[in-house]
Parts: C-alpha cells; structure tokens; sequence
C-alpha cells in the first residue's frame, strides 16, 4: 500500500504524543522495517520540523520502549522552484492494453496525490533513472510524441 509521506506526517503531526514504529505498523499497515525506514525519512527531510525522543532499552526486551517521533511543522514543498510543467507516468510492465497510464499537472501533484517521490521523479525527467514506483516518468509533450500527438 502506497501512502503519501504527506499523509503520515500529518497524522502524526495531529497526533499530541507523536508515532512509534508500533503505531505505524498498526494504523498504516506496514511491516516493522518499512515503519522504521518512514520515521528516519520524516526525520531527515528539511521539509518536516521534527522532534526525536529515543527509545530506551534493548529492542525486543520487556523493558524496551520505542522512539518516538513528533512531527511539529510541515513546511511547504522546495521542489517547485524549477517547475516542468505536465507529467505523465507510464507503468513499466502494463497489465492492460492501455499501458496503465497517469497524468499530473506538475511532479509536485504526483508526490502529494500520487505518494510519489518527487526527487525520483526528476531523476527519471533526467535521464539518471529509468523508473520510479514501477513507471516510466516523462513530461507530457515527450509522450505526446512518443504516440504521434505532436
């Protein structure tokens, strides 16, 4: 299940007493690893002010307690200071005939609606990646030409 990471620092945002992995794993559905790997990013992107409080005790023991993560501002996106204009995502190996297409306006509405990756995203709209979250990314007058639109 793709969730936005917009999505998760909100709800731990309205959330007084901040999230643990545990309660990750129990609202989102995430498996312990993936729930851990989601706390480091929110704690390591500029985009988000947030506060740690470390876990004490040896993982796994009775008298362990989990970290927990307070997300106190989300700030707005950094990401459209170079704007491209209209995306289009392509799957990479498409279950129907169509190819199972998505069109965004902009790499910003991909990352927050989509739960994409915006820094992904650009690497693919570069030429440095060739897929990101099983799709092949390009801006909309490329695949205008690729199917003879344009």
């Amino acid at each position: 299940m793709r969730v936005p990471l917009i999505t998760i620092a909100t709800w731990i945002r309205d959330r007084p007493q901040g999230a643990t992995t545990r309660d990750l794993q129990e609202h989102f559905r995430f498996d312990c690893k993936q729930a851990a790997t989601l706390l480091v990013a929110l704690r390591n992107m500029k985009r988000y002010v947030t506060e740690w409080t470390p876990g004490t005790g040896a993982p796994h023991s009775r008298d362990c307690k989990p970290g927990t993560l307070k997300v106190l501002v989300i700030n707005k996106p950094t990401h459209h200071k170079h704007p491209v204009g209209a995306i289009v995502g392509r799957r990479v190996n498409p279950i129907g005939d169509d190819g199972d297409i998505l069109f965004f306006n902009s790499v910003y509405e991909a990352d927050l609606i989509g739960g994409f990756l915006n820094a992904c995203i650009y690497q693919c709209l570069r030429g440095k990646a060739k897929s990101h979250g099983g799709y092949r990314w390009m801006k909309r007058a490329d695949y205008g030409k690729e199917i003879g639109y344009v």
